[in-house]
C-alpha cells in the first residue's frame, strides 16, 4: 500500500490518497483537523476502500475537488505505485479478505 499527504486547500482538512493492491484500488481519506479524534465525522471523504472501486488516479479527483488538487506529479506517483505491486500475488489473508469484503458488499446491496 502506499500513502501520500497532499496539501488541501485549507489547513483545515488533511488528505491522504494511495493504492491499495489487494483492494485493487486506488483511495482517499479526507480528515476534518478541528474536529476531536473521537468523533465520528472527522473522516469527511473515504473513497477506495471497497475492492477495486477506483481504478484510476483521476478517479479520485470528482471526490476530494473541493478540498484538493491532485498534481500530474501525484498521478504520476500513484501509476508508478501500482505498477511496482503488479507483480505480487495475494496472501491467503488478503484472498480471506477479499471474500470478506464482497461477500458484505453483497449483503448490504440486498437490504
Amino acid at each position: 500500500m502506499s500513502r501520500h499527504t497532499i496539501e488541501c486547500f485549507s489547513a483545515r482538512f488533511q488528505l491522504v490518497i494511495g493504492w491499495d493492491r489487494p483492494l485493487g484500488s486506488f483511495f482517499a481519506q479526507v480528515e476534518d483537523l478541528e474536529l476531536s479524534d473521537e468523533d465520528d465525522d472527522r473522516i469527511v471523504v473515504w473513497v477506495g476502500a471497497s475492492f477495486a472501486e477506483i481504478p484510476t488516479p483521476e478517479a479520485l479527483q470528482p471526490h476530494i475537488a473541493q478540498y484538493a488538487i491532485i498534481s500530474d506529479e501525484m498521478v504520476a506517483r500513484l501509476r508508478a505505485d501500482r505498477a511496482a505491486t503488479l507483480d505480487k500475488r495475494d496472501t491467503q489473508l488478503h484472498l480471506m479478505m477479499r471474500r470478506t469484503t464482497e461477500r458484505n458488499e453483497t449483503e448490504s446491496e440486498g437490504r
